[in-house]
């Protein structure tokens, strides 16, 4: 905020100066008095000539009295356009010299506002008064009352909608909440991150339970960002309230295939034992210590991939490796996807219809699939400079599919 106020004062003495630089430069050269020196000098040679031609009797006492007269009001009639003129001057330098003074100050009000709610500089301020106050201190819903207020005139509706929206999600009031990250989502059909905010705030509103309008906002924001892990949570969650435990396993299983860490893949492997557990599984312990490579027991179309490395591949073991299917011709999103690392191959992979990662898009949805298996360089799904793959032909997967084998040998440019 000091850096914009002093940029502030520096521009408006920059433009003061351009002003008041050429009235002090006029004023210095005394342009007026000069003149006014040659009149007095004109009008004295004029006397001196009237003189010497009365006394050579060429003009008479009477016409040398009219003609010195004239030159007298000729010289006070210049002196008096002089007079007005130095006025005239000197009106203009003040309004100029006000103007140049009363232009930041008009600036500084306008944008400033102190506190109208029309300006840019109201707007940062109470931007960082939001940021700066937690929603459990007394003047953080005074706060939100101000911001309410201030969003129905601001020129930035759209930032200032989203920061409102998160203020009603830490007041609790979730339905407002989602209501208007819904028209920050309807405003900007293509970004991920606001479907994604919208589809969160609807579950939490709904008591986090499945309606069909949550089912909506979820799988239009995996569409749009099909490795979005809180999606996939959610729809995870919904798994286990409908008591399909397969499915709950099975999007937790993409949510560690993302390559997740730390606390959050830890409580996802505790819910995935718990769920075995319920599920009377022997060594369900055991068996999510570690990534999982294969699920069997699900029915439909299933695809095994025999996946290995060439020895040139220059990356460390615990290079994430993932093997996936996407449609041949069709949306790129995976429509089944395993997650391994570089030291567990050579390995089989199984790939089939209850991996799909947005409802209507797995692989009974799709005839024709490319199987891919990448290590990456990065530990991100997506392609990068530095990455090893190996890709099949397309598949048809309308008839018997056949084991694939693939090595990773080729480094992506």
């Amino acid at each position: 905020m000091f850096s914009f106020w002093l940029l502030a004062l520096v521009m408006a003495a920059v433009a003061a100066l351009f002003v008041v630089a050429p009235l002090l430069i006029k004023r210095n050269a005394g342009g007026d008095d000069v003149r006014e020196a040659i009149n007095v000098a004109l009008f004295r040679e004029r006397v001196e000539e009237l003189t010497l031609m009365r006394d050579g009797d060429e003009i008479s006492e009477d016409e040398f009295s009219a003609l010195e007269t004239d030159a007298r009001k000729d010289l006070l009639s210049d002196a008096a356009g002089v007079k007005a003129a130095e006025q005239g001057s000197t009106t203009l330098s003040k309004l100029l010299i006000g103007t140049a003074v009363l232009v930041p100050l008009v600036a500084v009000v306008l944008y400033a506002d102190f506190g109208l709610s029309r300006g840019a500089i109201y707007d940062q301020i109470l931007t960082d008064r939001f940021s700066s106050t937690a929603p459990d201190d007394p003047d953080f819903r005074k706060l939100v009352a101000e911001f309410e207020a201030y969003t129905e005139t601001a020129d930035n509706k759209t930032d200032a909608q989203f920061i409102l929206a998160r203020a009603y999600l830490n007041l609790g009031e979730y339905e407002k909440g989602a209501a208007l990250y819904g028209e920050l989502a309807a405003a900007f059909p293509n970004d991920a991150a606001l479907a994604a905010y919208h589809a969160e705030a609807l579950f939490v509103a709904a008591g986090r339970q499945i309606s069909p309008e949550v089912r909506t906002a979820v799988d239009l924001a995996l569409s749009l960002n099909p490795e979005d892990i809180s999606m996939m949570e959610v729809n995870a969650i919904g798994a286990i309230q409908a008591g399909d435990a397969e499915a709950a396993l099975s999007w937790f299983h993409r949510v560690l295939a993302t390559g997740v860490t730390g606390r959050r893949a830890d409580i996802i492997r505790a819910a995935m034992r718990e769920i075995r557990t319920r599920m009377g599984e022997p060594g369900a312990s055991a068996r999510e210590s570690a990534p999982v490579v294969s699920e069997t027991g699900s029915t439909g179309r299933v695809i095994m991939v025999e996946v290995s490395a060439d020895a040139d591949v220059n990356l460390p073991d615990s290079s994430a490796v993932f093997v996936f299917a996407r449609a041949a011709s069709g949306p790129p999103a995976p429509l089944a996807v395993q997650r391994l690392t570089l030291a567990e191959l050579p390995a089989t992979i199984r790939l089939d219809e209850s991996m799909a990662m947005i409802q209507g898009m797995g692989l009974a949805n799709f005839d024709s699939v490319v199987v891919i298996a990448r290590a990456s360089a990065s530990g991100g799904v997506t392609a990068s400079p530095g990455d090893y793959e190996a890709k099949s032909e397309a598949l048809d997967l309308t008839g018997e599919i056949a084991p694939l084998q693939l090595q990773i040998s080729e480094q992506l440019k």
